[in-house]
């Protein structure tokens, strides 16, 4: 319950800064802080939210796992706070941050499970539990990206060279 209300918060709050950063420009690093963060954060509460129902047995200590939750929706709230959520509004920042939410998804899951072995999860449905958040951030960071339009031209225009006309020695 506990972890269901934390993420509907973030959820919640991100939406909200994103509606009230939009238009505004938007630091790219803010937006992979974000991603990671979130990335992060859902692999290590669904590896938590698995070890009640047995699926997932606990071999690390407390002070470490708690660690693995805090310090990935601290990452978060702050990108949050300071405009990071704006990356959702545009192709580009889209497409960041859904790469940093994949990439936060896998180092958990390593770091978990593998490095600091806090976790151990034996059999099919803790496997696939704990690899397909990385999956679904991307085939929803994909689709979300494929309704943004296309970002905006540079005012003024582009900054590029003239095309050079056909024929031309140059």
């Amino acid at each position: 319950m506990f972890c269901c209300l934390i993420g509907g918060g973030l959820v919640a709050w991100l939406a909200r800064s994103a509606r009230r950063h939009a238009g505004q420009p938007v630091d790219p690093g803010l937006g992979l802080l974000l991603g990671f963060g979130v990335g992060a954060l859902v692999v290590a509460l669904i590896v938590n939210l698995l070890v009640p129902l047995g699926v997932v047995d606990v071999t690390g200590p407390l002070a470490a796992r708690i660690a693995l939750l805090v310090l990935p929706a601290v990452a978060a709230g702050v990108a949050v706070s300071r405009g990071g959520a704006g990356s959702l509004l545009n192709r580009s920042g889209t497409t960041a941050l859904t790469v940093a939410a994949v990439a936060g998804a896998l180092a958990v899951e390593e770091l978990d499970l593998h490095a600091f072995t806090l976790h151990s999860a034996p059999g099919v449905v803790a496997g696939l539990a704990v690899h397909l958040p990385g999956f679904v951030f991307l085939a929803a960071g994909l689709a979300w990206r494929a309704k943004l339009t296309a970002e905006e031209p540079v005012p003024g225009g582009c900054d590029c060279p003239p095309a050079i006309p056909k024929g031309s020695m140059r």
